[in-house]
């Protein structure tokens, strides 16, 4: 068994090895330990994906997002709108099922 931070580092060398590999702290637990973020795609992709962050913190601001985009945002379903959308497939799916 490997500890945290023989895998963090295995982590960190691959970061430098390579576009495709991001590694970021993104806090502490309460033992004060680290807890990493490892984001692994085309480089492209991890370049934009600092502009997918600020776009989700601008949506989860209140105080920045008016109430119509939170309600109304056709890509991300939400809600039971969500629940929906994962019970559509399964439902049409089924032969059983009569209207």
């Amino acid at each position: 068994m490997h500890h945290a931070g023989e895998l963090y580092g295995y982590f960190r060398a691959l970061a430098r090895a390579t576009p495709r590999v991001r590694v970021e702290t993104i806090g502490t637990t309460e033992e004060g330990r680290e807890i990493i973020l490892v984001s692994i795609a085309d480089s492209a992709v991890l370049a934009g994906s600092l502009s997918y962050r600020a776009a989700l913190a601008r949506l989860a601001d209140p105080r920045r997002t008016p109430p119509a985009a939170l309600l109304n945002h056709h890509e991300f379903p939400a809600g039971v709108e969500c629940a929906g959308e994962l019970e559509r497939p399964a439902v049409s799916s089924r032969r059983d099922v009569s209207p």
